[in-house]
Formats: C-alpha cells, sequence, structure tokens
C-alpha cells in the first residue's frame, strides 16, 4: 500500500489509519518504507478479520507499507 502525505504548505504532520480487510487470524509483521530511506518493521497479531495500522507521515512523505503473514 502506498501511502502519502501531500501538504502544499509543508506543515502539517498526520496520524494515517490504515485498515487491512478479509484477513485471517494469526500474526502478520507491517514493513513501513520510507522514500527517504526510513524503514521500520513492527510485528502484530490480530484474532479477527481486520488489523488497524496507524502511520505518523510527516508533511510531503511517501511511504510503501508491506503486509507479511507470519
Amino acid at each position: 500500500v502506498l501511502v502519502v502525505n501531500y501538504d502544499p504548505q509543508g506543515k502539517n504532520t498526520e496520524h494515517v489509519p490504515v485498515t487491512f480487510t478479509n484477513l485471517t487470524s494469526q500474526t502478520f509483521s507491517i514493513q513501513e518504507s520510507f522514500l527517504n530511506g526510513k524503514s521500520t518493521t513492527v510485528t502484530v497479531a490480530t484474532t479477527g478479520a481486520e488489523l488497524r495500522h496507524e502511520i505518523l507521515m510527516p508533511a510531503n512523505s511517501a511511504a510503501m507499507l508491506r503486509l507479511t503473514p507470519q
């Protein structure tokens, strides 16, 4: 999933909610890879069909999210 926070004034950082649906109950890793080179990975477990994740997006940034079953 590609996530972008475009702000013409370059001022606003946003908490962007991302919801993955139609999932099986299991553990997943979510990798956030920003175009500026920053990358983080978190491991999460879900017992339902949805997984909600928030990503902190600085102004004028873009990131790829990769959801991988474990």
